[in-house]
């Protein structure tokens, strides 16, 4: 997030049209991400024996799923976050700068206020996508009951055991989240409007 307060405005008009850029994590293929984690932090991956010798496992592991669910979302934070701050341009950060505040300063006190309900708004859409998430996940977590199964590879395993009943009961869960998330982001985009 500092990177975005400070020098991140210079990268933004760097690359040129950030639309493009950022939406590029839309159009991958689950699978992209799959590979990456498999060749750089599998067994036999370019970080796989450091990590090993520390007994840290990323594949087939919490923290694959989490990079997945990452590496899944991000975008829809960037889809709300690049476009308020480029409406909003750099003049407040630079003064803020000029004035002797440190970058750490300047987010927290300038920046961040003014791309709170982007942020906010990011996050809910984020969270909404994290919790559908299914495709990555799936390969990466390695589908370990009790602690890396994620609520809808619980939906797929109880509808693969014929369990039905499971299956409905912990997708009107997912549902429930989803109606949720929904609510609190259209009350966000209110919020939002009036701020």
């Amino acid at each position: 997030m500092k990177a975005f307060a400070t020098g991140g405005r210079n990268v933004i008009s760097h690359f040129g049209n950030t639309w493009d850029n950022y939406q590029v994590g839309f159009t991958y293929p689950e699978g992209v991400h799959v590979s990456f984690s498999s060749t750089q932090f599998g067994t036999h991956g370019w970080f796989g024996g450091t990590l090993r010798a520390h007994h840290i496992r990323v594949v087939f592991a919490v923290p694959g799923i989490v990079l997945a669910t990452i590496f899944v979302t991000f975008p829809f934070i960037a889809r709300e976050l690049i476009p308020v701050m480029q409406a909003q341009g750099k003049h407040d950060e630079e003064t803020a700068l000029s004035l002797g505040a440190t970058g750490w300063q300047t987010f927290w006190r300038v920046t961040l206020p003014a791309i709170r309900w982007g942020v906010a708004y990011g996050v809910v859409l984020t969270t909404a996508r994290a919790l559908g998430e299914f495709g990555a996940v799936s390969v990466v977590s390695g589908h370990i009951r009790g602690q890396t199964e994620t609520l809808t590879l619980h939906v797929e395993d109880r509808f693969q055991s014929f369990d039905l009943t499971g299956a409905y009961a912990a997708s009107v869960v997912l549902a429930l989240l989803a109606l949720i998330t929904l609510v609190s982001m259209n009350l966000m985009k209110r919020r939002g409007d009036v701020a």
